[in-house]
């Protein structure tokens, strides 16, 4: 596969995330979920099945005290409830080095302001540690009034800490 089939098959894959994740959008936006990037390549949250999506899901149903009968009815009560997953990178940076992926986060942060600016959330959730003075920058050059709050990435060890600090933040919020 040559550099032009593999740029091709990821602005593709970009296009597919991009319209997924703009099909989940809601009118109001009360929580805005912040990651880094979608991925390159496997699962994307708005996808299902991924830790991030499983373990959000699992916050919900502690929330509304039922189970859904799928990712499709999550994604779906997510929307309608006013979340939203937004990343600071539209476009993919988890197989960049850790000074590229830097690179490109700085270089992302007006725009994301731009989003911060017309969505307006109530609540911002950081999904990454290493992303959280970037989302810090982007709110604070947006001019939005926001609760910020800054979650551990549900993977490696922090899934249980990941569903303790976020039920509190939607039973206040939603």
């Amino acid at each position: 596969m040559s550099c032009i089939d593999v740029n091709i098959a990821l602005g593709e894959r970009m296009n597919k995330v991009e319209l997924t994740r703009m099909q989940y959008r809601p009118s109001i936006l009360r929580i805005l979920f912040v990651g880094e990037s979608a991925p390159a390549k496997g699962s994307f949250f708005y996808d299902g099945g991924c830790n991030f999506t499983r373990h959000t899901r699992s916050a919900f149903e502690i929330v509304r005290g039922r189970s859904f009968a799928s990712d499709g009815e999550f994604l779906s009560v997510f929307r309608d409830r006013g979340c939203w997953l937004d990343d600071i990178s539209h476009t993919p940076i988890d197989l960049l080095n850790r000074r590229e992926r830097k690179e490109a986060i700085q270089k992302s942060i007006p725009n994301f302001a731009g989003r911060l600016t017309e969505a307006s959330p109530e609540v911002v959730i950081v999904m990454l540690r290493r992303i959280k003075e970037q989302v810090s920058a982007a709110v604070q050059a947006s001019g939005i009034q926001a609760r910020i709050e800054y979650l551990p990435f549900p993977g490696f060890g922090h899934q249980r800490k990941f569903i303790e600090l976020l039920v509190p933040v939607l039973r206040e919020t939603l």
